[in-house]
């Protein structure tokens, strides 16, 4: 497909009648976008004229608050909208989903027959409806309402379909038949709808309908695998024999063999919606006129003031505007072999007589010791330089290792950054020169210089096999949430290596072309928010390549074509040549500039494919495009015959624009990505415009055409976690501030006025977790026992209810679960000491001990006075020991305290502390162990010998190591026992401190006496009842760094997907109390969003004067989604007791242990399958 300006379509006559044709159209679109958003409902439409100008910027803002789950935001731009605009219909329709997200379910009917009553007969109003009576549990009130709908579509039938399953009347199965025949007549390929017809024919006995099933899946199965055919024969020869429970058993194997396959997942998502974000938004209004188009108008008078300055241009080899401070740009220049940034003192730098080995990806700016200022790296043919910044803007160069100094010497031609381990910091991929012509030696291929984060460099083997390069993108094409490396060789040939995440990637696949490609960049080209690659090749072409994850194929289209390339590779001037995307002209849409020696081509665009090409461009080499003057408007950058230029844009139109500063979190204590978060990508919803742009240096510029504001800027960071920050003005800058995330399974109890988060849970047994670069944590402790306090948990209707959340970015395995009552006399306490100890059993038994008494005086490391923090649990933490760098990690810092004077020695004595952690993971234990930074350490409890005379010498006062491997606090609300040596032994001494480095925050310290545990009653009680459910995402308490986001059970922030899923089979939902039952590796398999609710049979009450607590007991693990995580991207390799290492390579699921030996699980629970697709609308 091609698309060329004007000028390039031949004589007048064409043009004109190109124009009359292009009148005709645009006037039939008109007429059909009036229809569409108008629509045979509207009698009583409002005239266009009374809906206000902010309603419309506030509707846009509302539904791309919709979009990322901002509900609470979007419900209250509704609601103020519904009094604005009370007639409009999409706007209750959407104040009625905002209210359906937050599970407001009978506001959120009230508001949808106001949307209803003004458009009786708008069919997405009823399906919102019925998914509401759905959501409620009334399916026959959602199954009167979709059979209300006018047109209904494939979705619409077979939720029907299912809902009529629901109902479990007796002639449900017939029903479902003729609704999946009614689908069949317009889908005949479903893959999905033919496996269900075929089960439910085997169920129904009907031969015929049964046979011809199986005829339409024998014309579908030219994709499949062995399996999928044995099982396919298996149930014809079943249908054959008239063994009708056979072929039903068959098909369903069948089905969940198919179900990773991209045809069945195309099938899936033509019927149902793949994810469980409850109601898509309306997107424009249906009552009122319709807004204006998305992109605005090129600015076709564009022209651009060329500034050209003499730098001895005979040996000016190159030109660039960076960030260095993260905010203005600085003007760098390569002149000979020194480097002058601004006017400071020039630097050194490798470079060569040879002017035109110096290119674009010569010169480096990268932010290497995460200070938040660039860092330089230059390469040339004597070797490489790296210069790091100071806080004053000056300069000093990094002296290898020793074992690095050839390398910094070698020949290089280029550098770019790329986070290879996904440790947080950024580390550089260096390509050497071409093979020179007739060199017998083997040809040198990329480099990895990894950054160790304090100023070291290592090199790694990673991606060696790719050869020398011209350009490079480091960003996720398969949108599976990590970057992948796509590179322009010497040669021409685009090669990328899909990134398998722990630092490894696949070997470089080369994209076929037919053309030699010269230059590349990355954009969204067409609004969809997918980035594509971009590609100018030698016959002219500018064309985008578009990568299909579900079918793994490039597809190509052209988007132009640039006349003067056949003249220019036979000029003088054919020695760089380079592609940049971005939207010089602000309206809203991604243009093109190619640059070949010292001619300029540039193409406006006009949205999807349509681009005119500007007739006045400045005569220069662009090296870059950047807001060099802070007008918002982007300028080139780069050189011209006279020397250095910068061409200042001169636009007429003055179109609105933001520019966007991604910053990682800058306070200590995180250091989870880049500084500026390299990698990621950022999309904008502004009005109706929509864009995604790579985030590839500290600034992120997007054009908004007309649209006064951004509604919402979502930031993806490169670790795969997301944002949103909201109403973004035009014309101004902001900063996007990485926020922090957490982990583990969230447990809550029911009481008689509440549903109360309690605490974390099987914190100790995560699968994969990095301790360090290398090396992998063994899980030898899946067993954990939890405290929940008497007063949380009361019986409900005969009943204890407990729920289990997946709130967080892991896959949950759920082998065992029960609860334990404990009844005890009032003058002791009971306790489960909740430590994590890597290297030791965990000590799962009751702790009977008095009540604990607060210790009288407490001091931190600072010595000041912290008792009152830590007399009772009120959330109130002892918080002031400085950050690390490093999430998790610390300086030193401790607790000290005295036991009581009149407290006898020979009593057994224990440390009773409440609090919780903040914990690293896996992308921190590999980062932490690439420098030379404090190793992270647990609790080590020490005691102070007092100063004291040794013969004829005084030995100063001291602290002893009373015990160092105490572990630390598993999770958020946790209470450790701690035992205290008895003060005889220790000369006396009553003195002791609990030193640690990891983030750990007391709430409470105390003392008690152990008494004696026959004295209490306890009672284990398995489920009477185990429910899997999908429920969304709690929102969290207000952010505060030094206290735990505590969920709130009540309010749902998000019911979409806020994570990456780990690709796999997931337990379906409904009574999974069977895998529940014994700790045998069946488990459930709970997902991001999914709610197990618990029950259990209540207890008689307990002694007058005893105190019922309870403790819940489980077995399990947790896999996260970390890119560091072994396996992180998959359900598969499954946990299993008898491997506590997880270190099974293959993760396919048909030879996995587990699998085979609890093979008809997969047949009854898990045959819920997941994607791992990207998350977003």
């Amino acid at each position: 497909m091609n698309q060329y300006s004007d000028s390039q379509r031949g004589s007048p006559f064409l043009r004109r009648l190109f124009i009359v044709v292009g009148c005709i159209v645009v006037a039939i679109i008109a007429l059909t976008l009036f229809v569409v958003f108008k629509g045979p409902w509207d009698e009583n439409s409002e005239v266009s004229e009374s809906l206000p100008n902010d309603a419309v910027e506030e509707f846009y803002v509302g539904v791309s608050s919709l979009d990322v789950e901002a509900n609470q935001r979007a419900r209250e731009i509704f609601e103020s909208l519904s009094e604005k605009i009370p007639n409009e219909s999409a706007v209750w329709a959407n104040y009625g989903i905002a209210l359906l997200r937050l599970n407001e379910i009978d506001a959120a009917k009230e508001a949808l027959q106001k949307a209803r009553e003004i458009a009786p007969n708008d069919d997405r109003i009823i399906w919102l409806q019925a998914m509401i009576e759905e959501r409620a549990g009334q399916y026959d009130a959602a199954i009167d309402l979709i059979r209300a709908l006018n047109t209904p579509d494939i979705k619409a039938l077979y939720l029907l379909a299912d809902l009529v399953e629901r109902t479990g009347r007796s002639s449900a199965d017939e029903e479902r038949l003729v609704l999946l025949k009614r689908i069949l007549t317009q889908a005949p390929d479903n893959l999905l709808v033919q496996l269900s017809r075929a089960r439910i024919a085997a169920k129904l006995q009907n031969k015929d309908e049964l046979q011809a099933a199986l005829q339409n899946l024998d014309e579908l199965q030219a994709s499949w695998n062995e399996t999928a055919l044995s099982k396919y024969e298996s149930s014809t020869n079943a249908a054959n024999s008239d063994d009708f429970r056979k072929v039903g058993r068959e098909i369903l194997m069948l089905e969940n063999v198919l179900k990773p396959t991209p045809i069945y997942q195309q099938s899936l998502a033509a019927v149902q919606e793949t994810n469980h974000t409850l109601g898509q938004p309306i997107r424009g209004f249906m009552n009122l006129a319709p807004p204006s188009v998305v992109v605005a108008e090129a600015d076709r008078k564009l022209h651009f003031a060329l500034q050209s300055r003499n730098a001895e241009a005979s040996r000016l080899q190159m030109f660039w505007a960076l960030a260095l401070s993260g905010e203005r740009h600085s003007n760098i220049v390569w002149n000979g072999n020194q480097l002058h940034i601004d006017n400071k003192t020039p630097l050194p730098v490798p470079s060569s007589m040879n002017q035109s080995q110096i290119d674009i990806s010569s010169l480096l700016g990268v932010d290497l010791n995460s200070d938040f200022r660039l860092d330089v790296v230059a390469v040339g043919e004597n070797g490489l330089v790296i210069y790091v910044q100071n806080p004053k803007g000056e300069f000093s160069s990094v002296i290898p290792q020793e074992e690095l100094k050839d390398f910094f010497q070698q020949s290089w031609a280029g550098v770019w950054a790329i986070d290879i381990e996904a440790d947080g910091d950024l580390d550089l991929l260096l390509s050497p020169p071409p093979s020179k012509e007739g060199q017998s030696e083997t040809p040198a291929t990329c480099q990895i210089l990894r950054n160790n984060g304090d100023m070291t460099f290592s090199k790694i083997s990673s991606l060696e096999s790719i050869p020398p390069l011209r350009n490079l993108h480091w960003i996720d094409f398969d949108n599976d949430g990590d970057g992948d490396v796509v590179g322009l060789d010497t040669e021409g040939r685009l090669l990328i290596a899909w990134n398998e995440r722990s630092g490894q990637y696949t070997s470089p696949e080369v994209i076929a072309s037919p053309v030699t490609i010269l230059s590349t960049d990355t954009a969204d080209t067409d609004g969809d928010g997918i980035v594509e690659l971009i590609t100018l090749d030698d016959s002219g072409d500018v064309r985008r390549w578009s990568y299909d994850d579900t079918d793994k194929k490039w597809t190509t289209i052209t988007l132009v074509h640039w006349n003067d390339i056949g003249e220019l590779r036979n000029s003088s001037d054919w020695e760089r040549i380079n592609l940049r995307l971005a939207d010089i002209d602000n309206n809203g849409a991604v243009d093109l500039i190619a640059s070949a020696g010292m001619k300029t081509a540039i193409w406006l665009s006009e949205g999807t494919e349509s681009f005119i090409q500007l007739t006045d461009t400045p005569d220069m080499f662009v090296n870059q495009v950047v807001d060099a003057n802070d007008d918002g408007r982007l300028d080139l950058i780069g050189i011209s015959k006279n020397g250095v230029a910068t061409a200042i844009n001169q636009g007429e139109k003055a179109y609105g624009w933001i520019s966007i500063k991604p910053q990682a979190n800058p306070n200590p204590g995180d250091q989870r990505i880049n500084s500026f978060g390299i990698g990621g990508k950022i999309e904008i919803f502004a009005g109706q415009l929509r864009r995604t742009a790579p985030i590839q240096s500290p600034i992120v510029h997007f054009g908004i055409g007309e649209n006064p504001k951004t509604g919402v800027a979502r930031v993806t960071w490169p670790n795969g976690t997301s944002q949103a920050e909201f109403n973004l003005n035009s014309g101004e800058s902001i900063i996007a501030a990485q926020r922090l995330k957490g982990s583990c399974p969230w447990v809550f109890v029911r009481n008689a006025k509440e549903i109360h988060f309690v605490k974390d849970f099987i914190w100790r047994s995560p699968l994969g977790l990095k301790i360090n670069s290398q090396e992998t944590a063994g899980v030898s402790q899946t067993e954990d026992w939890i405290k929940i306090p008497g007063e949380l948990l009361s019986s409900l209707d005969g009943t204890y209810e407990i729920r289990i959340t997946a709130d967080l970015w892991e896959t949950h395995f759920f082998d065992h679960v029960s609860l334990m009552t404990v009844d005890h006399p009032p003058s002791m306490e009971v306790y489960v000491d909740e430590r994590f100890v890597p290297t030791s059993v965990p000590d799962l038994r009751l702790h009977c001990v008095t009540p604990p008494t607060p210790f009288e005086l407490v001091k931190d490391e600072q010595g000041d006075d912290v008792t009152d923090q830590l007399t009772q649990v009120d959330q109130v933490y002892v918080d002031s020991f400085p950050l690390g760098r490093f999430q998790g990690v610390a300086e030193d810092h401790w607790i000290e305290f005295e036991i009581p004077a009149d407290v006898s020695p020979d009593r057994s004595l224990c440390l009773i502390g409440s609090g919780w952690i903040y914990p690293t993971d896996s992308s921190l234990n590999v980062a932490i162990s690439q420098g030379s930074f404090p190793k992270p350490h647990g609790l080590v409890l020490e005691a102070y010998e007092h100063e004291r005379t040794q013969e004829t010498t005084v030995v100063p006062g001291q602290w002893k190591v009373v015990s160092d491997n105490l572990g630390f606090l598993a999770g958020k609300n946790k209470t450790v026992v701690l035992p205290l040596p008895n003060p005889s032994g220790q000369s006396g001494t009553r003195r002791y401190r609990l030193r640690t480095n990891l983030e750990i925050y007391w709430d409470f310290l105390g003392w008690s006496v152990r008494e004696d545990d026959t004295a209490i009653a306890t009672n284990v009680l398995d489920c009477i009842t185990s429910d899997l459910r999908y429920r969304g995402f709690s929102k969290l308490s207000a952010e505060d760094r030094r206290k735990p986001d505590l969920p709130i059970y009540d309010t749902i922030a998000a019911t979409g997907p806020r994570w990456r899923d780990l690709q796999g089979y997931y337990t379906r939902f409904g009574e999974v109390g069977e895998l529940l039952s014994e700790t045998d590796d069946r488990y459930v398999i709970m997902n991001a969003g999914d709610e197990m609710v618990l029950k259990f049979p209540a207890q008689d009450e307990p002694p007058p004067g005893w105190t019922r607590d309870f403790v819940l007991v489980g077995d399990g693990w947790v896999k996260d989604g970390d890119f560091n995580t072994t396996h992180s991207k998959t359900v598969c390799p499954l946990p299993s007791h008898a491997n506590a290492k997880y270190d099974r390579e293959d993760s396919s699921l048909e030879s996995d242990p587990v699998y085979l030996e609890h093979r008809t699980d997969w047949e009854r629970f898990h045959t819920r399958y997941r994607t791992g697709a990207k998350v977003g609308h």
